[in-house]
């Protein structure tokens, strides 16, 4: 039934609908939206990443109720996923186990990202609904996309199908958004979004059911007589200079695998002014725009006692070996990747990947540089240059 709709579009078995009609149905659907403060579905959730074979699969029971004024999410939520479920209440987001009785719970203005946003979690939340977004409108009106209509059907429901390709950038092509309508209820059946980077698809499918919008202020879930309920409640607050100290890492007891060779690594056995390390995994979008660069800084330095190794925590170099095999075609690395403990990765990378870290010859930690930055070879060589003339 998912990709029954895509079917029927490529199929173009299904005939165009006119132009004022379409517009209509848009409208119809975004109107009715403005009209209703809540909103709760069931939402399937399908997830394949571009160096990924397989998909995750989840559903979850969701409540949204819209609050403008939020600066958080734009409204209070519940994301029920049965065994577990998130929730934010206007001030703190949670996180619930209701077998064991336990919920966690932190102050959303001190750490907004935890639980729910930045995680794949954050994919249940319709924040068109919450903020109310126009952007449909807009990508039908953007010249630079193209945009066709297709009469379809998403199970048994009549649905107006729209399809827009989207210009291609930063080596991602063929990147396409599919939005289905249903035509009675005025309500989205299905959203899609497609793209492909190195002949590898990423996409993401989102199918709506038992879709009901409503004029609740409140989420049941979040009331204070269900939250009582729970016997171990858990208020998480950190201490900035104890969280620094977690994070710490023993960079001299590093250890693992080179990857693509049957030998041994160890931080000990590695001699050299400085040492970059370079944390990556191949379904990093952010982590594969960064190879060339740290590229540049490997044949920079390689002659002026300086080493450069990518460090990959999450890849698996056996079960995942053909996916990588295929990924390193696309990505050449001069400098040798050490396959590491998951576990190193959770402590050095807690900011995302890339994580990119210089270490001195005692391996101590001189510089760090998380996420994608595209003057990331001037930075370091600044830092590089100034560093290797003060200590000659």
């Amino acid at each position: 039934m998912l990709f029954l709709f895509h079917t029927l579009y490529m199929s173009g078995v299904v005939t165009v609908s006119c132009q004022d009609r379409n517009f209509s149905i848009v409208d119809k659907c975004l109107e009715k939206r403005k009209h209703f403060q809540s909103m709760t579905y069931e939402m399937e959730l399908e997830h394949k990443f571009f160096s990924n074979e397989d998909t995750l699969k989840q559903v979850a029971k969701v409540e949204l109720v819209r609050i403008p004024e939020d600066s958080i999410f734009g409204g209070l939520c519940s994301i029920d996923l049965d065994s577990i479920w998130f929730g934010y209440d206007g001030t703190n987001l949670l996180q619930a186990l209701p077998q064991t009785g336990t919920i966690e719970m932190v102050n959303a203005e001190q750490y907004p990202t935890h639980f729910i946003k930045g995680t794949w979690i954050d994919k249940f939340m319709d924040y068109g609904f919450l903020k109310l977004s126009n952007s449909l409108k807009e990508y039908l009106l953007d010249e630079a996309a193209e945009v066709r209509f297709r009469d379809t059907l998403i199970g048994e429901w009549p649905c107006l199908g729209i399809y827009f390709k989207l210009p291609d950038q930063d080596g991602i092509y063929d990147q396409t958004i599919f939005i289905a309508i249903d035509t009675i209820e005025n309500y989205y059946r299905c959203r899609k979004y497609s793209a492909f980077f190195q002949e590898n698809q990423q996409y993401t499918i989102w199918t709506y059911r038992k879709v009901q919008y409503g004029h609740k202020m409140t989420i049941e879930k979040l009331d204070e007589a269900n939250l009582s309920t729970f016997n171990n409640v858990i208020e998480l607050t950190y201490d900035t200079n104890e969280l620094m100290q977690e994070q710490v890492f023993d960079f001299g007891s590093l250890a693992g695998d080179v990857l693509m060779k049957n030998e041994d690594f160890r931080m000990t056995d590695v001699y050299a002014k400085y040492i970059i390390l370079d944390f990556w995994y191949s379904s990093c979008y952010p982590c594969i725009k960064s190879i060339p660069l740290v590229n540049e800084i490997y044949h920079s330095y390689k002659d002026k006692n300086v080493v450069v190794y990518g460090i990959n925590p999450i890849d698996d170099a056996h079960k995942d070996k053909a996916r990588i095999d295929k990924f390193l075609k696309n990505n050449t690395m001069g400098y040798e990747t050490i396959m590491v403990d998951r576990a190193i990765g959770d402590s050095v990378c807690a900011n995302g990947f890339p994580t990119l870290i210089i270490l001195d010859k005692d391996y101590k930690v001189v510089y760090k540089e998380s996420g994608y930055n595209e003057n990331l070879f001037l930075e370091v060589s600044t830092f590089l240059n100034e560093s290797l003339k003060q200590s000659k």
